[in-house]
């Protein structure tokens, strides 16, 4: 069973902006009477994250190249 999408974006954050490792989030997680393994964070939550937003960052990117070209020529 997959997770809202509001609950990986706050693994997701809580791991990359708040510097939360997985295993600190599954201790969370018990704290707050609902336990998922930090295997289910890692291995299949943030997996399936970074399949979803891979087209969004593959167009930044895109659009990130194409800035910094037009800068260089003007």
């Amino acid at each position: 069973r997959l997770p809202i999408s509001q609950l990986l974006a706050q693994v997701v954050a809580s791991e990359f902006a708040d510097h939360m490792p997985f295993y600190r989030q599954e201790s969370w997680f018990v704290r707050a009477n609902c336990p998922i393994s930090s295997a289910t964070i890692m291995w299949g939550w943030e997996n399936k994250v970074a399949f979803e937003i891979a087209p969004l960052v593959n167009y930044l990117k895109q659009d990130n190249q194409t800035e910094i070209m037009c800068l260089a020529i003007i």
